[in-house]
């Protein structure tokens, strides 16, 4: 794909970018302002993996020499060069999964030294002069964006312009990705599948506040998104994103921020439930400490005030103060 979209390129310039995305990717921010934003410089773009997560093996007759490999996500953005010398050197390091002892039953016990070859290959192959050594350092890397790089940093690093939620040893501890993470699983009107330890998490259904904090986050893309993804609210999903990202205009202003439905009902079964409600989302709270649930909701469903008629046809009635 890369030596084909250098093709289609033709000779281009100094500061083309070649974004490399998923089927399960969606923008986050409008085309124009990833264009200004990719096309400011001429460094590619690599999100570096937590030092935990790099491939680590020993070298030599005597074993005591150490080669160390800086794992990254997949969704690189490449600069024209590095994306001229990736094409050129294709055929190289083809081994590197043998090399750097990945994915063997008797070294991953913790994690270390897994991952696929275009989380290494990228790295390894255009920055093969460097040498990574035990222990701290800093590295400055030519045309890599957000340098320098620490040897010994258990962050991400680098920079990262596709949010993916990963499990706490390959996100970090505080980072862009963390902070957005936390955002989008406190948002009752987004549901997210968790990550586990090989696949990332995956979004199901986006909430107003989400596709918000998606919108000022740093990133220009999210992943991994479903399919069947949804919106919570009377919106298609499609309708969301056009509003929110690409327009940066509200949604319809007749939606309340608060529900006037929240507060303490009675449900089928006479138990109260607190229903607590934000733009478009909800979140309920019975007695016992297993009968919560979390949704959205879509114009009042409400008479007088009194009763509530969910969607499923049940109605509920106001509990007593």
């Amino acid at each position: 794909l890369l030596k084909a979209a250098l093709v289609i390129g033709g000779i281009g310039a100094p500061n083309d970018k070649f974004v490399f995305l998923s089927d399960t990717t969606l923008p986050v921010k409008p085309l124009s302002y990833v264009r200004e934003q990719l096309l400011a410089d001429e460094a590619s773009d690599f999100c570096i993996f937590p030092r935990n997560e790099w491939a680590e093996v020993s070298e030599g007759s005597s074993r005591k020499t150490v080669r160390i490999a800086p794992k990254h996500h997949q969704w690189i953005i490449l600069s024209r060069k590095h994306a001229e010398f990736s094409a050129e050197e294709s055929k190289k390091n083809m081994d590197l999964m043998v090399q750097l002892q990945l994915n063997l039953l008797h070294t991953n016990a913790a994690y270390q030294n897994t991952g696929c070859l275009d989380e290494f290959w990228h790295f390894a192959t255009i920055f093969d002069s460097v040498k990574v050594k035990p222990g701290a350092d800093r590295l400055w890397l030519e045309d890599f964006n957000g340098g320098p790089l620490d040897t010994g940093s258990f962050e991400i690093q680098g920079r990262c312009n596709t949010f993916v939620q990963w499990v706490q040893r390959a996100s970090g501890m505080t980072n862009n990705i963390t902070h957005l993470s936390q955002a989008l699983t406190v948002d009752a009107g987004t549901d997210l599948a968790p990550a586990t330890q090989a696949r990332p998490g995956s979004i199901e259904r986006f909430g107003r506040a989400s596709i918000r904090a998606l919108r000022k986050s740093p990133f220009l893309f999210v992943r991994k998104v479903s399919e069947e993804a949804s919106f919570s609210g009377c919106e298609s999903l499609t309708e969301a994103f056009s509003a929110l990202v690409f327009k940066g205009k509200e949604l319809d202003p007749s939606v309340e921020k608060v529900w006037p439905g929240s507060g303490v009902w009675l449900d089928n079964q006479h138990s109260r439930v607190s229903v607590n409600s934000y733009e478009g989302s909800i979140r309920l709270a019975g007695t016992h400490k297993d009968m919560q649930a979390k949704g959205y909701y879509c114009g009042r469903n409400m008479q007088d005030g009194q009763k509530l008629k969910w969607a499923n046809g049940v109605v509920w009635e106001r509990a007593p103060n």
